[in-house]
């Protein structure tokens, strides 16, 4: 079917822009719930306009080249994560979100695009932009029509700025990318023009995406500075542009807070969170820096890589800027970590082809300026929709004679098809129906195999066995995720698992991980304390338990400052026993919280006494104890000693 005719390609594009604009779950539990139904769309438009190359269609050199140049690269990402050997569900979504876009650009460089057909798309770009904007500023204001179950328990007000698309960060990116589109949709009267800038940027500043803040005026500036005889009164206006962009973004409290945290890093956890992230990614590719390690690899070896770099103790400072990220937040780093060098020149060249007259290269931009501070170039909307635009933008858009496609160009097509039709599937396979997790638990638990691979997929059954109360099948199902997914939970979780069965080395090895890598670090110390324990090694365990002190103390309860007590008794060490019974009674004392001062904290205060050679000041504690509880034993037996 030719899709030039009355309902033509740019009406199918369209149609698809908008329908991947608003793909979203009925009601959907969490924000991951926008992500796949985006990508099918994507995947479904690539699969169509790749069945249209086969049709005779203008061959423009400009055009197959940067077609050549994409095909290339999604072939050796393809066969670079190939060669890594990584189970397929490890490597599947990751690897998506890398070759969409890509392939997207692919398809539509091949396909023939006239400048109304890229006029039409900007348009509906813009307005879809417009749109987003109207419904993120309803969310803001705490009036979100769609998915108030999930913004209405924000209190953080730019988060609830989610739009269709799911994080306000990335719905700020599409409005950026609507925002750029401004110039090649040939909207007329300067009046709408500014109107509809007016309103995709307010948007844009109400959501406080840092990339978005240094995007917007940085693309700006250049997109007004590429004539080449810029008049004064131009300078002007672009001066006068930026001190009032700058003052709105000190307009708003939250914009403002993260402005603030780019210019002062050094006070920033969020922006310390990203340097880490960015020294996990440089490890990586340190490792293999010319060909990387494959797709996936950043997001599976984040923990380990993150406890190798960490020093050993680790104060709140540092544990306010650790965070478990299967993203770098930096797209040109993780990119070049997974690929290698050889990958980043690939995309390097391929961005020059492409960017050379291409009416859509400031949306590009736009978006590879906000990948330097997130992973923009790997999310579900913006990026395969800039990879669209940047592939229509190909050729000079004027009718020529239709010819005959020559074998190179055929080659190429039924490449970029085979690619369309691989991504089509892979998304399906994602996309692929809700498993009923208590079936699937039973066919495990008779000894078949579950009607499902994906690792994140097994971990959810893996939690629904336990509480089910089947161990032995829970930790089955766990252990089958750590194949293809990874996570803090999933290790704490085979952590408990171990330590369930009596298996506390095993759970040593997993807590360690944990706390080396600072993610859920006080849990970490407090489960390493207990396997310590059970395996014997008392003093490891006190060492454990008064680290966890010494950083959270405010939160002990008394059972958990009493067994550290214990624990240091038992270890030999009378000193920090004493120490830690003498301020507990202080604080009781000063705070009249006599009840909390038990018969029993009688009794461990004065075996630390005596513990450190102080027999005399220990008995009254003894007798104290043995007053208002006779029945301790203990205690009678600690003042047998003495007298």
């Amino acid at each position: 079917m030719d899709l030039r005719g009355r309902f033509g390609k740019a009406t199918a594009v369209v149609a698809v822009v908008c329908a991947a604009a608003a793909a979203a779950t009925v009601l959907p539990s969490s924000p991951d719930s926008f992500e796949l139904p985006k990508r099918l769309a994507w995947a479904a438009l690539a699969a169509a306009l790749a069945a249209q190359g086969f049709a005779p269609s203008i061959s423009r050199k400009e055009a197959a080249t940067s077609s050549a140049a994409a095909a290339l690269l999604v072939g050796y990402m393809l066969a670079r994560t190939a060669f890594a050997g990584a189970p397929f569900w490890r490597v599947a979504e990751p690897l998506l979100a890398w070759i969409q876009p890509l392939c997207l650009l692919l398809v539509a460089s091949l396909a023939d695009w006239r400048d109304e057909d890229r006029r039409c798309v900007a348009r509906a770009v813009v307005a879809i932009g417009v749109a987003e904007a109207l419904l993120m500023v309803f969310q803001r204001l705490g009036l979100d029509p769609l998915f108030g179950g999930i913004t209405g328990g924000l209190e953080y007000a730019p988060a609830r700025m989610v739009g269709t698309i799911g994080y306000q960060n990335q719905a700020a990116e599409l409005l950026g990318v609507a925002l750029f589109c401004i110039p090649a949709s040939g909207i007329r009267g300067k009046a709408v023009r500014l109107s509809v800038a007016g309103i995709l940027l307010s948007a844009i500043l109400l959501a406080s995406g840092r990339g978005a803040i240094v995007a917007v005026p940085a693309v700006a500036a250049i997109g007004a500075l590429r004539p080449a005889h810029l008049p004064k009164s131009g300078i002007v206006k672009i001066a006068a542009a930026a001190a009032l962009f700058f003052a709105a973004v000190w307009a708003v409290p939250e914009t403002r807070s993260r402005a603030g945290d780019l210019m002062r890093p050094g006070e920033s956890a969020a922006v310390q969170s990203r340097i880490l992230s960015g020294r996990v990614a440089a490890s990586l590719l340190r490792e293999s820096p010319l060909f990387g390690h494959g797709a996936g690899s950043y997001a599976y070896s984040y923990i380990d890589r993150m406890g190798a770099i960490l020093p050993e103790k680790k104060d709140h400072r540092l544990l306010q800027s650790i965070v478990w990220a299967r993203e770098a937040h930096n797209d040109p780093l993780q990119f070049t970590a997974e690929f290698g060098i050889a990958g980043f020149a690939l995309v390097t060249f391929l961005a020059v082809l492409v960017s050379k007259g291409n009416p859509f290269v400031l949306p590009a931009l736009f978006l590879t300026i906000c990948s330097l501070f997130s992973f923009s170039w790997q999310t579900s909307m913006a990026a395969p929709l800039t990879g669209l635009l940047l592939g229509m933008g190909r050729g000079d858009g004027s009718p020529t004679r239709t010819i005959r496609t020559t074998a190179p160009r055929h080659a190429l097509t039924c490449l970029s098809a085979a690619l369309a039709v691989f991504s089509l599937g892979l998304t399906l396979a994602l996309n692929g129906p809700n498993f009923n997790i208590e079936e699937a638990c039973k066919v495990e638990s008779n000894g078949g195999k579950a009607p499902f691979l994906k690792g994140r997929m097994c971990f959810e059954a893996a939690k629904e066995a336990a509480r089910g109360e089947n161990a032995e099948l829970a930790f089955k199902l766990a252990r089958e995720a750590e194949r293809d997914y990874l996570s803090p939970d999933l290790l704490a979780f085979v952590a408990t698992m171990h330590m369930a069965g009596g298996r506390a080395r095993e759970a040593l090895a997993y807590w360690g991980r944990l706390e080396r890598s600072g993610i859920l670090y006080e849990e970490a110390l407090k489960q390493e304390s207990k396997a310590y324990e059970a395996l014997g090694m008392r003093r490891e365990a006190a060492w454990k338990e008064s680290r966890r002190f010494e950083l959270f103390g405010g939160k002990f309860t008394d059972k958990e400052l009493y067994r550290l007590c214990v624990l240091h008794l038992m270890a030999g060490d009378g000193v920090s026993a004493e120490d830690i019974t003498r301020r507990f009674r202080n604080r009781c004392r000063a705070k009249g919280l006599g009840k909390r001062w038990t018969p029993e904290w009688d009794n461990l205060r004065g075996s630390t006494l005596l513990a450190i050679g102080r027999p005399q000041e220990a008995k009254p504690y003894f007798e104290e104890a043995l007053r208002r509880k006779p029945e301790l034993n203990s205690a009678r037996k600690n003042l047998e000693r003495i007298q």
